[in-house]
């Protein structure tokens, strides 16, 4: 046991006297911290809202990509009408229960402006559908002839735009139809239709999720992504921190350091232990570190508790931090082991679903993300917001499997190079 702290505190004043290390260590989670931190100014609003009313836009360049539900067909509206009529064939294409309405008033914009901007969303926006109002909407209605007066700019390819301008279309039509017997008496239409409405069954929207527990909200969503962008610089961190500690490896056989130490009678178990200790130890560094600056710095609810956050942070340093390592001893060149820790933070980063969601993966690719240590730890974070407690129990048995395919795989690594 003397061996083995003495060993870590050897390794520990290595390591601080390394501005590199230090910089991993105390300086970039900062980064992670202010992640958390950022407020959203929608992230507030009752993501019922999104689906069950009209979301009204300030800017015509707003992203909906922050907004909009994965599980809703995103419509955009240019309205230059906005009029009651626009307003009832709108609420009458929510109530179909398949889209999420965000509309802008256009009032001051020419046409061209309009298609302008509709191609711009088109390109850099998730939308499904885009749709424009003229102002002649009003009138074209009461003429029965709104030919021109409605456009639609068909973004996706997807099964429920057909339903979609089949529900347009039958709302116009209604709309016309109520006009002639209502002598062109906008009131007098719209209470016709609210009438007729009224007759209709009632529908009743029913959303049916994979989940036992349900699907993440808006609210959720945007919390979840945020926790994701400090996992990505958290992992990053935890990574080349293991680096550093694989360094001292290389250096200690370079110099024949290891050779000294194994003659003061220390075993090569006690070494690797310490190594591994090591690892810990920076992983409990870096939570203390997260939790101070959490509990300071983050001052908004961010979907799960500080105590289940910095547990998941703990547990993602276990993997990288050992994971690095053992990369490193295997390798046994800095610069090579730099690349390769680099390579899999990058590659492990983009199949976890940290940086978008990994909902449209197909089944091989979704076998396959589960190979990332950051995919248990984002499937961990949702089961957390919905409630689930059985996810510390899970993402503890997963940490445990990676560590132990991990240091297998080194031993057995380091085993097979001794013998070369």
């Amino acid at each position: 046991m003397n061996q083995i702290a003495t060993l870590l505190k050897m390794n520990i004043k290595l390591l601080l006297r390394n501005k590199g290390f230090l910089f991993f260590l105390f300086i970039l989670p900062i980064l992670s911290i202010l992640l958390l931190s950022i407020r959203e100014k929608d992230t507030k609003t009752d993501s019922n809202a999104f689906k069950q009313s009209i979301y009204e836009l300030t800017d015509a360049d707003t992203s909906l990509i922050n907004y909009s539900d994965t599980s809703y067909y995103t419509v955009k509206v240019f309205d230059s009408s906005e009029s009651d009529l626009t307003n009832y064939v709108l609420n009458d294409l929510i109530s179909t229960g398949l889209v999420s309405v965000y509309r802008y008033s256009s009032k001051d914009m020419s046409e061209e402006e309009i298609e302008q901007k509709a191609q711009y969303n088109a390109n850099h926006d998730r939308i499904g559908t885009i749709l424009y109002f003229s102002p002649e909407f009003e009138e074209d209605i009461l003429t029965g002839q709104p030919i021109n007066s409605l456009q639609i700019y068909r973004i996706e390819e997807d099964e429920r735009q057909a339903i979609i301008e089949e529900a347009l279309q039958e709302a116009i039509q209604r709309m016309i139809n109520a006009s002639q017997y209502e002598d062109k008496d906008i009131e007098g239409i719209l209470d016709a239709l609210q009438l007729e409405d009224s007759m209709l069954p009632q529908k009743e929207i029913i959303e049916i999720s994979k989940s036992e527990l349900g699907s993440l909200d808006h609210v959720q969503q945007a919390n979840q992504s945020k926790i994701g962008y400090s996992f990505a610089v958290l992992s990053l961190c935890f990574v080349f921190c293991g680096v550093f500690i694989a360094y001292t490896v290389m250096e200690e056989r370079e110099n024949r350091v290891f050779t000294r130490i194994t003659l003061t009678k220390v075993n090569t178990r006690s070494y690797i232990i310490s190594k591994l200790l090591i690892s810990v130890l920076i992983s409990c560094i870096h939570t203390v570190i997260i939790g101070v600056g959490v509990f300071f710095f983050v001052q908004q609810e961010f979907g799960i508790s500080i105590f289940s956050y910095l547990l998941l942070t703990f547990l993602l340093g276990l993997i990288f931090n050992t994971l690095s390592l053992c990369v490193g001893v295997l390798i046994g060149n800095a610069m090579a082991t730099n690349y390769a820790v680099f390579s899999i933070w990058s590659i492990s980063c983009m199949i976890s679903g940290l940086y978008f969601s990994t909902s449209d993966f197909s089944d091989v690719m979704n076998q396959i993300s589960m190979l990332a240590p950051q995919r248990w730890f984002m499937k961990a974070t949702e089961m957390l917001m919905l409630g689930d407690t059985a996810a510390n129990r899970m993402i503890i048995l997963a940490t445990v499997a990676f560590l132990t395919i991990i240091v297998c795989i080194g031993i057995s690594g380091l085993k097979l190079k001794h013998e070369e």
